[in-house]
């Protein structure tokens, strides 16, 4: 079957909502950005000088709410609070998230047909996934802070971020994909602790150290945000091939724990570097999160070294060898839920 392929210059990607650049760095004025199809309010917030921003969902400010699934409250745009009321207080962080993925991967494992599909309905109704639910509730309860080991703290994210994206695909009833709701990203969240995290704020905040997102182009905390001393600086690239929103293309996931979280993230990343970069026409074609997060590689060594560390023997690892450009071009990005 011929592999599709996209150029590198090619901008339709991981972009839910297309958005003009009219976020007005520095000014320190509430802004409107709109979509230039739909002329859709996109997000309304206060930008800082050090291109921070508070940015509130234009949709936060309506609310037309309605019971959600397990115990989460759902508006119609608006943020969705998955895992409150708290379940018990003060316990260690490391264990509760194990413990979460381990309850959301069991319900997954409970509802994949042979094909490797969930059913994403039967899933919500299940016991499995109350149990997730409720396992969910004890993040409440959990002290982020105390985890200073680096280890510790990537193992405690990534299991978050991947329990936190199933849970909102099945509190939000998402069937294709999670491009079909406003602002999944951003909306869906877990408290931990006494603070607020949406998949954003765990992504870009902690596991990339506070740097830029895509849309809008800013650093999620603040200098001021109490969450901003949770980041994981300097950042570690591998996390990339351990977070999964659902999608097809997405990595597969695990249960991460700060005794092995290193072996783990070797493991991970050299599975999705020899699966997702090819040599095609000639050309080395990878995987399309090499292209929206290209900076993280480079500032880990360069994306052709890091390839080159994982790749096997094999045409698309000679090809760098021999001075090919590393990512040349890109595969399609399936956002297809599995």
């Amino acid at each position: 079957m011929r592999q599709r392929i996209a150029h590198a210059d090619d901008e339709h990607d991981f972009i839910a909502v297309r958005a003009t650049r009219a976020i007005r760095q520095g000014l320190g004025q509430s802004t409107i950005v709109r979509d230039p199809d739909t002329v859709s309010p996109i997000v309304k917030g206060r930008v800082a000088s050090n291109g921070s921003a508070d940015v509130t969902a234009v949709s936060n400010l309506t609310s037309r709410v309605s019971p959600g699934r397990a115990g989460g409250t759902v508006s119609r745009m608006g943020r969705v609070v998955l895992n409150e009321p708290a379940l018990v207080a003060d316990r260690e962080p490391g264990p509760i998230a194990e413990r979460l993925q381990e309850c959301m991967l069991a319900a997954l494992v409970a509802h994949t047909d042979a094909r490797g599909r969930v059913d994403y309905a039967r899933l919500g109704r299940s016991a499995e996934f109350a149990a997730a639910a409720e396992a969910a509730r004890a993040l409440v309860g959990a002290r982020p802070e105390a985890l200073t080991d680096r280890a510790a703290r990537l193992a405690f994210w990534i299991n978050v971020y991947n329990a936190l994206a199933r849970h909102g695909i099945v509190t939000l009833g998402l069937r294709r994909s999670v491009l079909g709701v406003w602002n999944f990203f951003g909306r869906v969240r877990y408290r931990v602790g006494r603070e607020l995290f949406s998949l954003d704020d765990i992504e870009h905040g902690i596991l990339r150290g506070n740097r830029r997102r895509k849309l809008p182009p800013l650093r999620p905390f603040a200098a001021t945000d109490p969450r901003l001393p949770l980041a994981v600086t300097p950042p570690d690239p591998r996390y990339h091939f351990a977070v999964s929103c659902g999608a097809a293309s997405c990595p597969p996931v695990g249960i991460y724990r700060a005794s092995a979280v290193d072996t783990q993230l070797e493991l991970a990343t050299r599975n999705f570097v020899n699966q997702e970069v090819v040599l095609v026409g000639g050309h080395v074609a990878c995987s399309r999160l090499f292209k929206w997060y290209r900076r993280d590689f480079e500032a880990a060594g360069g994306l052709g070294p890091f390839l080159l560390h994982y790749l096997d023997d094999g045409p698309a690892r000679a090809a760098l060898a021999a001075g090919a450009a590393p990512c040349a071009v890109f595969m399609p990005y399936r956002w297809t839920l599995l």
